[in-house]
């Protein structure tokens, strides 16, 4: 549902996943690469399949061992509202959509 709705606004998947392998521990995230705003790295090649995700705030790996989708984008919408941070730009759509 997510993918289809980034697709759907025309926002890209790289602003709001980041890949990583999926043995990839936390202390090998390249942060430098990471956006400001609350992101969820994906440890796989696909957010389907893959047992393992990130939280990442302001460039900082937060939560190393969210174990599904779900939990992972509440965790990341639920950064946001708590720590009062703007939707991206590039990603307001989508994430407007999943908020209401």
């Amino acid at each position: 549902m997510v993918l289809l709705l980034l697709s759907h606004f025309n926002e890209k998947e790289e602003n709001l996943f980041h890949y990583m392998e999926d043995t990839c521990l936390a202390e090998e995230v390249q942060v430098e690469n990471l956006p400001v705003t609350p992101c969820i790295i994906v440890c796989g090649t696909s957010c389907y399949a893959s047992r393992q995700f990130m939280l990442a705030i302001d460039r900082k790996v937060v939560n190393d061992h969210i174990s599904t989708f779900i939990a992972a984008v509440c965790l990341m919408l639920g950064s946001h509202y708590c720590f009062n941070i703007h939707y991206p730009v590039d990603l307001g759509s989508t994430l407007e959509f999943l908020q209401r």
